[in-house]
Parts: structure tokens; sequence; C-alpha cells
């Protein structure tokens, strides 16, 4: 019973442990922690060359879906580790969950379209003239 209630209704727990590869963003998985390092080398080799980092964050089109449903975000422990070192970066998710965002990937794997692209491109040359 409890099965078809979360294939029914599915609570966002239920949806984000159906998404296999969401585990990914857990602060105790390995892979977590060596994007974590990678970032963190990132920003750092910028510093040493006098340049700025920049992390940008695009979400799958499912992740956009589950955080217009629920109002969370399965990658918040990444983006909250951005925040907490002080890691410039642009979070896609929110801006897309905002639109019509469905003309902004191809075929819901993931991949953005031209229309995707495009908007990337305004808000990063925002970012960047701000």
């Amino acid at each position: 019973m409890l099965e078809i209630r979360r294939r029914v209704r599915p609570t966002y727990d239920d949806e984000v442990r159906r998404f296999k590869l969401y585990h990914l963003y857990q602060e105790s998985s390995e892979a977590f922690q060596i994007m974590v390092r990678l970032i963190d080398r990132f920003a750092a080799l910028c510093a040493e060359r006098g340049e700025r980092p920049l992390v940008l964050i695009f979400p799958l089109e499912h992740t956009v879906d589950l955080m217009r449903q629920y109002h969370r975000c399965v990658y918040e422990p990444l983006a909250r580790r951005l925040d907490e070192r002080h890691i410039p970066h642009i979070d896609f998710g929110p801006i897309l969950a905002r639109e019509v965002y469905v003309r902004y990937y191809l075929n819901y794997n993931g991949h953005l379209s031209a229309a995707g692209n495009d908007r990337v491109a305004r808000e990063v040359i925002h970012y960047v003239r701000r």
C-alpha cells in the first residue's frame, strides 16, 4: 500500500530516492567530497593567478521540477558550501524555476537547448557587468 501511495502522491524524499544520481549531493558521499575539493582547487588556482572564479550550477530539468513543486533543492549542500567558502557562483535552479523553463532543455535529458544556452549567456553577462 505504501508503494502505491509513493507512486500516486510521491513526497520530495520519494522523488529524490527515485532519481538515483541525487545521492551525489549528500555531503557524506565520496562524489560530493571530490566535487568540493575540485571547486576549492579551482578557486585557489584562480586566486593564485589573480583571476576571479565563477562556478555555474546547471540543474537537470527534473531538479527544477522538484524545486517548483516542493520548494527544496537537492544540491542545496553544494550551494551552501559555495556560500560558506565565498566562492562566486550562479545557481540556475532558482533562475529557471521562476520561468517557463521547459524550452531551455532538450528532451528531458539535462542538456540545454539553444534557448537554454542563450538564457545562460544572458545571465553570465549580467553577472559579469555587475
